[in-house]
């Protein structure tokens, strides 16, 4: 991603045990900071919604996990990569969302 020239802020910069660090303060880390928050992590679509709304955040993450091996990084990144012409255009609008990104770069609302 870097590479494609996103600025690319990893929760082990911050938090380098970050698998002991909670879903909230890693979230309201990027948020304070204005940070559009990427997650692979299938369990964050069940509390990014309320996440995203506390925090005054935007948060995408992917639909569908079935398609990735573990730490299959390079797949990550194409999901994101797919769908940046619209999670920059949201970047750039005021508003907390959460929202589910699709294969081929197909993003969806989940929130609000």
């Amino acid at each position: 991603m870097r590479a494609a020239a996103w600025t690319v802020h990893l929760i082990t910069e911050a938090y380098p045990d970050a698998e002991l660090v909670s879903d909230e303060v890693w979230i309201a880390h990027a948020a304070a900071r204005g940070w559009v928050l990427l997650s692979r992590d299938a369990r964050i679509r069940y509390r990014g919604p309320a996440l995203a709304a506390r925090h005054r955040s935007q948060i995408y993450y992917l639909g569908d996990h079935t398609t990735l091996a573990a730490g299959a990084i390079r797949d990550v990144a194409a999901g994101f990569l797919a769908a940046g012409p619209v999670i920059c255009r949201n970047a750039r609008r005021a508003g907390a969302g959460c929202w589910i990104v699709h294969p081929a770069g197909v993003v969806r609302r989940r929130w609000p």
